[in-house]
């Protein structure tokens, strides 16, 4: 019963805080690790808020735990794409930028990838410990969980997204 009070406290705290649109806690001098992420349920966003698929050509976990694993089994970062229903940049992103060839190219060499959907437990946990609050957030992940790097808002193109990851990566992005 305790945890359950916990759990509601928690949930309502959350849901009454206001997304900010700059970054409330800058990636830490030592990056964290991810050793055991506990999400009780898949963030349930392979659609997006008015019920059509926007994102099929990109294979994404729809948790953290089944994100990382996958991370490890192809030995690649993981990327985590943090979006909102109704989001004008998330939607944006997911119609525009993602869409580009070049940048599904790139993100399926480089990378492992997750999306969280406001809201989830992953999407908080993303805000208590990374400061993610505002939307599209973008992190990224060795594939033994260590916090590589963060960014958020809405990439202007393929070339600035692949650029910001390169720059995580410390890898040239493709031309």
């Amino acid at each position: 019963m305790t945890n359950w009070i916990a759990f509601i406290t928690m949930t309502l705290a959350l849901s009454v805080l206001p997304c900010i649109a700059v970054e409330s806690h800058p990636t830490p001098d030592t990056p964290a690790l991810v050793t055991s992420w506990t999400s009780p349920e898949p963030s349930a966003d392979h659609v997006h808020s008015n019920g059509k698929e926007i994102i099929s050509f990109i294979p994404f976990a729809t948790c953290v735990d089944a994100g990382l694993e996958n991370a490890k089994q192809a030995s690649k970062p993981l990327l985590v794409y943090i979006k909102k229903p109704g989001c004008p940049h998330c939607l944006a992103f997911e119609s525009g930028v993602l869409r580009q060839p070049k940048l599904k190219e790139y993100i399926d060499l480089n990378f492992s990838c997750t999306r969280v959907l406001n809201g989830s437990t992953d999407d908080r946990i993303f805000k208590k410990d990374f400061g993610c609050n505002a939307y599209p957030h973008f992190v990224i992940f060795n594939n033994e969980g260590k916090l590589l790097g963060k960014w958020f808002g809405l990439p202007k193109s393929a070339k600035e997204f692949e650029q910001r990851a390169a720059a995580i990566l410390a890898v040239k992005p493709t031309n």
